[in-house]
């Protein structure tokens, strides 16, 4: 499976920061991206993490994930639809990018 995600086309890291801080897991994490960063593959990787925040645990991990030669960093801000949503108990219907929240 490791080797899968090593080699994938593309891969999507959502949530990242939220995995389970285990050494197991940053060992994993850390050899699928930097093997990735070492094949110029393609990752996008999404998170509510600062880069204080990402920089906390294995710093080598971040660096490769924002290499300046290769990735871009996209800032976005806006509500979140899922906690909005769990407050009122309310159903998401639809992605975050077009919500339809309804009872």
């Amino acid at each position: 499976m490791v080797d899968k995600l090593c080699n994938v086309d593309v891969l999507i890291l959502d949530d990242f920061g939220k995995q389970r801080d285990t050494d197991f897991a940053h060992e994993r994490i850390a050899n699928i991206i930097d093997q990735r960063h070492s094949a110029k593959l393609i990752t996008f990787v999404t998170t509510n993490l600062n880069l204080d925040e990402l920089g906390a645990g294995d710093s080598s991990t971040v660096s490769r994930m924002f290499d300046r030669s290769m990735s871009v960093a996209v800032p976005t801000f806006g509500p979140d639809y899922r906690a909005r949503a769990m407050s009122c108990g309310c159903v998401l219907d639809r992605p975050p990018s077009a919500p339809t929240i309804r009872p």
